[in-house]
């Protein structure tokens, strides 16, 4: 009796040691387990935060790569048109779809504003002016020293369109952001900033400066700003990675400097959704910190996420320990045994998931998409990259075939490409890098590079396949853009600024190595008559076909090049002038055999080539370049189709200088408004009958303080260098402007006062001239009842067609024509009955001498008839004397013109006590 109850309290002792260990061992297993679900929730949120790490970076290197793209074909094309620019930005907006806008801002100096608006008037933004950001506009007499407008926006929507003209500096948020965009010469990024009412948008500025390479001083680089490309970001949208990262997940970035980080802005801030958990207040917080640079500014980047219950696993950790209590009793002595066995599966499991996790850590981190695939060719495994380029996350297409992503498609032929997987599964071997149209499920179609790898065991056994894709349309436009930068589009030889560069290098060359070469400018004769008879597209095809000529002559060491319109150069490297001279005469006698066929018309090409040697006497390239073109320039001044060697004492070099700095006043006289307007009134010659007053506008060059040049040589420089056009519309422009002003102090002259404007045989054919003349028109409210338009007699002959469209176009609106310098020629009579002329002007050389001269009087009297014949009202030039005056009357000439009847006067600029030259 006593041993069984010993027994049984021996039982009962037992069991209480049995169930006191099973309950230490109980709450051990429920701590450890906890503890290992805190530490899985932490790796997670640990991997999820560096996702987002990631993506945020490579949204803000996109914006940088678009914005340095942008500047690239800024830097690229020296003629950049804005159909060129709204192409390359929606290629743009297309590849970088986190950005909305692109804007461009072109730095005015404040003595460049007034010409700037008008010019953005003439360019199709009819009464564009700059505004602050407040959408005032700036008055002209404004102290800023330089502007900063909006001019470029694309997309271009009517919402937007009212920030075209913004002055960007008047905006006080943006202001030492833009100012740091020019000194510093990187991409940097606002804050959050409202531009339209409840817009907040961040931008990211990148800096446009003069020449290739960014200036290496912030001096220089202040001095060389051209303008700044602006991009346009919408938080939402950029931050989006972030919205959708974990609905328990808060996220916060802050922009600020690298040196002062006490007052950030926040460009991102969201906070993780409210759970009803009883362990919230128990359990810990993660957190996740991040720095990104971009030029001295820091973006910091805060993450947070709360442990829940959720994460702990209650419904498996319940398991495990009802399971643990089951078997404990019956299984102890066996986890015994397994224990030392379980301890080292745990190290091995811990070294390879620790092995896992920096392998995935680096498959993060790399640039190029990874997939990796079981035997089966089923997925297992893709990084952050491999997600953005497929649309696909890892979740979504995890145990999915690789074909249920895309497809692989020949870039020529558009078939499809085997599945890889399968490929190099039946194959048993990797496949080195492959190019290819990757199409995605959404449609969307990308060019990659892929390559497609083995995964062994030690056994050396196939487990999987790893296919790496490489996103090339980056590369690409990279590749691109650096060949535009460097060769002319239609003849792909090397541009100005290569050749500039590798001339540069010559004269180096020389001043080091002592060697000698020669430099050819060569000019096709004749070649706007072709454009202009055949078209554009004729003419390109023959600048082809000259290049392809060309091409024949040069050596491998020689270095062809296309300046721009007919003009070529070609560097011959370790070249004397003999031998020089040699190949220009090949390259001369072979573009002589060269022919065009345009319609029934056959055109003969030829072609002047001016030579200069590049020796020790050379002081720079830019001499070196001149050079050649002034010997270029005599060998078109001796007849075309030759070679001229230069030589510094050559006259067609003095004349070609004069031009050259006659084309410097020219320009000056544009930009800053030097020209001068006179206006000499004519008198009417029979008083009986109701004739209007005319008065002829005449311009002039000041010359110095006091006097002013004749317009003969401006005129001969203007229409060499094809700026009688941009003159014409100067005058135009002027005349109106002080029309304006005499009407506005004398109304009654509206009613019956003429005033003359001569245009040149240049503009008669340009499509924008009466476009010009009916913008001018309004904008000064002038009648065209109060304005004649004159023609030479020269220039009428020499564009017959051109002329009758632009008369009977400029008729039709009211304006009235005059026929100027009329009777140089007997031929002009039988012009004279098409032309629907007002007023027929007779030439001043016939007039000068009517006194003494009766063949002079009998040309004036017949050429007075013909014109009252034809209803022309006529006028007498260069009436210096009463003499004159009293024969042209007599003759019955309707109106005199000359410094007897009136000295012209200075109108504009208003005259400050100065005295007009009277060598009109």
């Amino acid at each position: 009796m006593k041993d069984k109850q010993h027994i049984s309290a021996f039982n009962i002792q037992e069991r209480a040691w049995i169930a006191l260990g099973s309950g230490v061992l109980t709450a051990l297993i429920f701590l450890l387990i906890t503890q290992l679900n805190l530490q899985e929730a932490t790796k997670r949120f640990q991997q999820r935060a560096g996702d987002v790490y990631f993506q945020t970076n490579q949204q803000f290197r996109d914006v940088d790569a678009a914005l340095a793209s942008l500047v690239g074909l800024h830097h690229a094309n020296d003629s950049l048109n804005t159909t060129e620019l709204i192409s390359f930005t929606q290629e743009l907006l297309d590849a970088y779809p986190q950005i909305d806008t692109v804007f461009y801002l072109p730095l005015i100096a404040d003595s460049d504003v007034v010409e700037y608006q008008l010019s953005m008037e003439d360019s199709g933004y009819p009464g564009f002016n700059i505004h602050d950001s407040s959408m005032h506009r700036i008055p002209a007499e404004s102290d800023k020293d330089a502007y900063l407008p909006i001019q470029f926006i694309e997309p271009l929507s009517p919402e937007i369109a009212e920030l075209q003209g913004v002055d960007l500096l008047t905006d006080e948020r943006l202001k030492s952001t833009l100012q740091d965009t020019f000194l510093n010469g990187g991409t940097i990024f606002s804050g959050t900033v409202e531009l339209l009412i409840n817009k907040p948008r961040i931008y990211g500025f990148r800096a446009v400066y003069q020449g290739y390479f960014m200036p290496e001083t912030r001096e220089e680089r202040l001095n060389q700003a051209l303008g700044v490309f602006v991009v346009e970001i919408n938080p939402k949208h950029f931050f989006q990675n972030l919205i959708n990262c974990s609905p328990k997940m808060g996220a916060r970035i802050t922009l600020g400097t690298i040196e002062d980080r006490t007052d950030n802005d926040i460009l991102f801030s969201s906070q993780p959704a409210e759970v009803l958990d009883p362990l919230r207040s128990s359990l810990p917080t993660l957190e996740y910190t991040a720095h990104l640079s971009w030029t001295d500014q820091l973006l910091d980047l805060d993450l947070s996420s709360k442990i829940t219950s959720k994460d702990l696993h209650p419904l498996k950790t319940a398991s495990i320990l009802l399971a643990t209590i089951f078997l404990l009793g019956a299984t102890i002595q066996m986890l015994r045994l397994k224990r030392i066995a379980r301890i080292k599966e745990r190290k091995a499991q811990d070294i390879i998931f620790v092995q896992r996790a920096r392998a995935e850590a680096t498959l993060h981190s790399i640039g190029e998409a990874v997939i990796t695939t079981d035997i089966h060719g089923r997925i297992e495994y893709m990084n952050p990259i491999a997600e953005r380029l497929t649309g696909w996350s890892q979740e979504t297409a995890n145990r999915k075939s690789l074909l249920t992503l895309f497809k692989l498609v020949d870039e020529q032929s558009g078939r499809a490409f085997p599945n890889p997987i399968e490929r190099c599964l039946a194959n048993s071997q990797s496949y080195s890098e492959e190019r290819a149209l990757m199409v995605r499920t959404d449609g969307e179609t990308l060019a990659v590079a892929n390559t497609t790898a083995l995964i062994k065991d030690r056994a050396g056994e196939v487990s999987g396949i790893v296919l790496i894709i490489r996103d090339i349309r980056l590369e690409e436009l990279t590749q691109q853009m650096t060949f535009l930068a460097n060769h002319d589009p239609l003849t792909q030889l090397a541009n100005r600024r290569s050749f500039e560069k590798s001339l540069k290098q010559a004269v180096e060359n020389v001043k080091k190595e002592g060697d000698v070469h020669a430099l050819c400018y060569i000019d096709l004769d004749h070649f706007k008559i072709i454009n202009d008879t055949c078209g554009h597209l004729e003419g390109d095809r023959l600048l082809a076909q000259v290049t392809s000529r060309l091409k024949d002559h040069v050596r491998k060491s020689d270095l062809l090049a296309r300046l721009g319109g007919d003009e070529f150069t070609l560097l011959l490297n370790n070249c004397p002038l003999p031998k020089a001279t040699e190949i220009a005469e090949l390259i001369r006698k072979d573009i002589k055999n060269l022919k065009l066929h345009c319609d029934d018309k056959v055109f003969s090409i030829s072609t002047s080539i001016g030579i200069a040697a590049i020796d020790n006497n050379v002081i720079s390239a830019d001499e070196v370049l001149q050079a050649a073109d002034n010997a270029c320039y005599a060998a078109k001044e001796q007849g075309r189709n030759r070679i001229h060697l230069f030589h510094p004492d050559d006259k067609t070099h003095a004349i070609k200088r004069g031009e050259i700095r006659w084309i410097e006043k020219i320009q000056n006289g544009l930009h800053e408004s030097s020209f001068a307007l006179f206006l000499q009134s004519m008198r009417a010659l029979d008083q009986d009958q109701k004739i209007p007053e005319i008065h002829e506008f005449l311009l002039r060059l000041p010359s110095n303080k006091n006097s002013f040049a004749s317009p003969s040589p401006l005129i001969h420089s203007a229409e060499r260098y094809n700026k009688m056009f941009d003159i014409d519309c100067w005058v135009i422009r002027h005349a109106f402007q002080t029309i304006h002003s005499q009407f506005k102090k004398h109304p009654e002259k509206k009613a019956n006062n003429i005033y003359s404007i001569n245009i040149s045989g240049q503009s008669l054919g340009h499509p924008d001239l009466i476009p010009y003349i009916r913008n001018e028109s309004e904008q000064w409210k002038i009648s065209p009842a109060n304005i004649c338009f004159e023609i030479t007699e020269t220039s009428m002959v020499a564009n017959i067609d051109q002329a009758l469209t632009l008369m009977h176009e400029l008729r039709s609106i009211g304006y009235s024509m005059a026929l100027d310098n009329f009777g140089t020629g007997l031929s002009s009579f039988s012009y004279l009955k098409k032309l629907p002329f007002d007023f027929l002007k007779i030439n001043g050389s016939s007039i000068k001498e009517i006194s003494s001269d009766p063949v002079d009087k009998a040309m004036v009297d017949t050429i007075n008839h013909i014109g009252q014949v034809l209803q022309m009202r006529t006028i007498a030039e260069w009436v210096e004397d009463s003499a004159t005056l009293s024969i042209v009357r007599d003759i019955g000439v309707d109106f005199a013109q000359g410094y007897f009847i009136e000295d012209p006067r200075q109108v504009y600029p208003p005259p400050l006590g100065s005295v007009a030259d009277k060598s009109i």
